[in-house]
């Protein structure tokens, strides 16, 4: 999905970038480009060096989240599971959560050339199943007041 930023006079006009992002990265850009501090806890990282041409971001893992509840009169909201999935591409992997059925969670080898899945590998590599899932859970810990409320475990 494009993401689109304009400030003048800071930003330069009419530049198309070809780096996946995440939407957790537009806060500490915003704060970024409005001379702000970002704080330390906040998830995300500023684009303004890549906006601006001082180099390229380190990599960091693709992360999904989908909501597959139905609807309240127990119809589905649109053609999608009915457990919430979270997933994370990283390192020519992509990793799929069902919550509550882990028995259907995927692993993919991801082609260069199609964004789409192929075979699921996840029976023939668990230990980078395994570890795609610790990454995955780290990534969705709700931080609340007390304590932190880890995704609902394999």
């Amino acid at each position: 999905m494009p993401l689109m930023f304009s400030y003048s006079g800071v930003l330069p006009a009419g530049a198309a970038l070809d780096a996946p992002v995440n939407h957790l990265d537009v806060t500490p850009t915003v704060l970024d480009l409005v001379g702000l501090p970002v704080p330390a806890h906040m998830r995300g990282r500023s684009l303004v060096p890549l906006m601006t041409g001082q180099g390229p971001l380190p990599q960091q893992p693709i992360l999904a989240e989908m909501d597959g509840e139905t609807a309240e009169d127990g119809g589905p909201h649109w053609i999608a599971p009915s457990t919430h999935l979270y997933a994370i591409k990283e390192n020519g992997y992509k990793y799929i959560h069902a919550e509550r059925l882990p028995a259907d969670d995927q692993l993919f080898a991801m082609q260069p050339a199609s964004v789409f899945e192929g075979q699921n590998i996840i029976a023939g590599e668990p230990e980078t199943a395994q570890a795609l899932w610790q990454q995955l859970q780290t990534s969705f810990t709700i931080p609340t007041e007390f304590t932190y409320l880890p995704l609902v475990n394999r």
